[in-house]
């Protein structure tokens, strides 16, 4: 009986879930440019696209201190910080 609850739970999880009706992402073709966005600094400030668009610009998006994969791709990249810039 366990099973079957469990099963039934996940099923109607799963269809809640579902619909909410995701976006689809469009991955950038070599060449395209990325399109207008705005973010926010710690500080509180915006960065723009136009901003980032003068000089070369690494953008890194992970998951969080939690992940170590993430967290050794971050050390790694800051170890090539002086090759990079």
């Amino acid at each position: 009986i366990f099973v079957a609850t469990a099963w039934l739970g996940w099923s109607l999880y799963l269809f809640w879930y579902s619909s909410f009706g995701g976006q689809k992402n469009k991955a950038l073709s070599v060449g395209e440019s990325l399109p207008d966005f705005t973010l926010f600094t710690p500080s509180g400030e915006t960065v723009s696209r136009e901003d980032l668009s003068t000089k070369p610009t690494l953008m890194i998006f992970y998951r969080g201190n939690w992940c170590p994969l993430c967290v050794a791709q971050v050390k790694e990249i800051a170890g090539m910080y002086q090759t990079l810039a």
